[in-house]
């Protein structure tokens, strides 16, 4: 249960169905490469999550985290996940999916491995996009897919391009404020070992006008696909999800937000799932 745990099985889950539901909703021609491409996204994950506990080791042993689970432990867990997770992608991808797939394991190892998310405010940035970034996959699994035609079809307001920008943003803005807070949850154990997260450190004015940023383009997100609902009934749900944002909101004005990073990164968590089921309707 503990290794389960430590590689975060949940967050792995999200975003796998998170990729599964974007296909579903915006490519529609085959439930089997949807499971395929979602399977590949759940181990790469997995990857990536055991990986940073192995090179995380000390670090968690300081704040607490795992305390069950060995460093040896550890290192088998992120060397089986990256084999399988690597074998994966020429298995069930190929093409222009299969770059991408590439680009992003390779990606995580690189972030792991010079230990970007230490370096200051851009680690949780990396995280963040990467974590918007594989909605987009479902495009990429497409035979005459390309970058040009994506921003060609984008700017002239083709519907699933148009949601995926406010997904996109909703999915950036909700992880990154999550990253945010899981560096002031750690901050003990990472000043012990001298990791240089920008949130715990940040002025409170500071912190509060990058939060509140985050929060402003979390509501353009919801904005977007509000405009764009035909069904007044699902107009409902544009309207309530933006609603949950305002404790993050009023938390955040009162400076707050880092007194509790605990319990709000599990709500941004919940929140977050909550808005990806939404890819479904």
């Amino acid at each position: 249960m503990s290794i389960l745990k430590s590689l975060r099985f949940f967050n792995a889950i999200f975003v796998s169905v998170a990729v599964y539901a974007a296909y579903q909703k915006w490519i529609s021609n085959s439930t089997t490469l949807a499971l395929q491409l979602g399977v590949i996204v759940l181990f790469g994950v997995l990857f990536a999550n055991a990986l940073n506990n192995f090179l995380d080791f000390e670090v968690d042993r300081s704040n607490n985290k795992f305390p069950n689970v060995t460093l040896k432990q550890r290192g088998w867990i992120a060397r089986i996940f990256g084999v399988i997770s690597l074998l994966m992608i020429p298995t069930f991808s190929s093409g222009h999916l299969s770059s991408a797939l590439y680009f992003l394991w390779f990606i995580s190892v690189a972030y792991n491995l010079i230990q970007t998310k230490n370096k200051g405010w851009w680690g949780g940035i990396m995280v963040s996009f990467s974590l918007a970034f594989t909605i987009m996959l479902p495009f990429w699994s497409q035979l005459d897919f390309s970058i040009s035609k994506f921003f060609h079809q984008l700017s002239t307001h083709e519907i699933s391009h148009v949601e995926f920008t406010g997904y996109f943003l909703i999915i950036f803005s909700l992880s990154l404020m999550r990253e945010y807070l899981k560096d002031v949850q750690d901050s003990s154990g990472d000043q012990q070992h001298q990791k240089k997260t920008w949130a715990p450190s940040a002025s409170k004015n500071i912190f509060k006008g990058v939060i509140f940023l985050l929060i402003v383009f979390l509501w353009l997100g919801f904005a977007h696909l509000f405009i764009l609902e035909k069904s007044s009934i699902y107009k409902l749900i544009w309207i309530f999800l933006p609603a949950l944002s305002f404790p993050l909101l009023l938390s955040n004005l009162k400076n707050d937000l880092r007194n509790q990073a605990t319990f709000y990164q599990k709500y941004i968590k919940i929140y977050l799932f909550a808005g990806i089921i939404t890819l479904f309707l």
